[in-house]
């Protein structure tokens, strides 16, 4: 689910957007502002079990707060550029995101913000964006979701993982879900 969290005019200052948070039925909204994606979450799982409840729910989306695992909520990043220093960031990200208790997340592998240079790319720029697809594939391969979306030069490749890999991160996800 894309734009999980309130939309307030964010091209606008920090000093407009806490002004226009305000006030909330809870209190201010700098308080309760982050947990509105959990909230979200919640009636999205709670609205599909309802409908159907052998069904499974899967939400991914691009918001999440402490909890949202609990209603099916796997989390990606976000729009993020294609470049190196972003996909570095990612590893960060990951990593900080996994310590704070939620156990499925991923980023839009290869950038979704593609710099120009790749769009109709040069031989070095095309060389550039496969070392940067290849290299970004192996570090999503351990992610808890392989998410592709880098689309220039040639379109979406498809990743073939050794079935060791596949089998090793579907017990990993079934050691989470059991174990919480």
């Amino acid at each position: 689910m894309d734009a999980s969290e309130p939309d307030i005019l964010s091209n606008v200052s920090p000093a407009k957007r806490i002004e226009q948070m305000t006030p909330t039925a809870l209190g201010t909204g700098t308080e309760y502002f982050n947990a509105y994606p959990l909230q979200n979450a919640k009636g999205i799982y709670e609205g599909q079990r309802a409908t159907n409840k052998s069904q499974r729910v899967f939400l991914l989306t691009r918001s999440a707060f402490a909890g949202s695992q609990r209603y099916a909520a796997a989390v990606w990043s976000g729009d993020i550029g294609s470049s190196w220093s972003d996909m570095k960031n990612q590893v960060a990200a990951g990593a900080n995101f996994s310590m704070s208790g939620l156990p499925y997340w991923t980023m839009d592998i290869g950038g979704f913000v593609v710099p120009e240079r790749f769009e109709k790319p040069d031989a070095a720029a095309l060389e550039e964006w496969r070392e940067l697809m290849t290299r970004w594939s192996q570090f999503g391969s351990f992610v808890p979701l392989f998410r592709t979306h880098g689309q220039f030069p040639s379109g979406r490749s498809i990743i073939r993982l050794p079935k060791r890999i596949l089998l090793t991160k579907a017990f990993c996800i079934t050691i989470t879900c059991v174990t919480g």
